[in-house]
Order: structure tokens, then C-alpha cells, then sequence
């Protein structure tokens, strides 16, 4: 194949804007994105803690400022594990349902290469008229071939 024509350049202009923001909008980003991160990890700690019935004052303190108690997590946590491994199950009985069902079909089979002498006998040429078209650069017609 030949090169493709040429395209209008044009400036790149990104979807990301590269602007100086003020200083009060820095700082409540700032503020905002810490405070979620601790709250993330005071959220992490907790589970982590009731999980494995680790003993320490932060589990307390979180337990209070939250207002649950350690067995609503722990059922939480439960379920969820529950949920996974069902799920997990299904999906692994769905594989080989498919698998042994529809595995053996060959539903992809792409279709043979086109020869020269295909070419040639659709379009009505010779294959040295398909060879010299496939060759060429850029090619001049003075009729539609089709």
C-alpha cells in the first residue's frame, strides 16, 4: 500500500487543562482529598481490626464515632464473603457449561486468502492485470471495474 494522503495538522489540544489554579482551590483539594484518605484508612483499620480480633483503642474509638458494633461488621464482611463464593461457583459452573456445550465449534473460521486467480475471474482481468494493479502505486482507471 502506497502512503496515505497527507492531513491537516492541527494543535494538539488535550482534554486536561493546564491552568494555575488559585491558592484558596489548592487548598480545599488539599484538605478534602486528606481528610477522605483518612477516612479510608480509619474505615480499612476497622475491618482489619474486627476481622482478625485485633485488640486496641482505635478499634473502640472507631466503633463509637461510626455507631456500630463489631458483630455488624463481622457480619458484613460475612456476606459479603458468602456472596463472592456463590458467585465465584456460578461463574465456574457457567464456564464449563459453555465449554462442554460450545467448545468444539468452530464458529470463528475466517475465510481463505483471496488468490490472484479469484481476482481475476470476478473482475474479468488477467492475473497479470491483477498483479500489475496490486504492484502499483497509484492507479488510474478509465472505467469502473465493477
Amino acid at each position: 500500500m502506497g502512503k496515505s494522503r497527507p492531513r491537516r495538522k492541527r494543535k494538539h489540544r488535550g482534554i486536561i487543562i493546564h491552568k494555575e489554579r488559585p491558592l484558596v482551590i489548592k487548598s480545599i483539594e488539599l484538605l478534602v482529598t486528606v481528610f477522605l484518605w483518612l477516612y479510608l484508612l480509619s474505615i480499612l483499620t476497622l475491618v482489619v481490626a474486627i476481622t482478625w480480633d485485633l485488640d486496641f483503642e482505635w478499634k473502640r474509638i472507631l466503633l463509637v464515632i461510626f455507631q456500630i458494633q463489631a458483630e455488624d461488621v463481622q457480619n458484613i464482611i460475612y456476606k459479603i464473603g458468602m456472596f463472592s463464593v456463590i458467585f465465584f461457583i456460578i461463574q465456574f459452573v457457567w464456564v464449563q457449561y459453555n465449554y462442554r456445550m460450545f467448545g468444539g465449534l468452530k464458529r470463528r473460521r475466517f475465510p481463505k486468502d483471496v488468490q490472484p486467480q479469484d481476482l481475476a475471474q470476478y473482475f474479468s482481468f488477467t492475473e497479470e492485470e491483477i498483479q500489475y494493479l496490486q504492484e502499483n502505486d497509484i492507479i488510474k482507471l478509465k472505467d469502473t471495474i465493477v
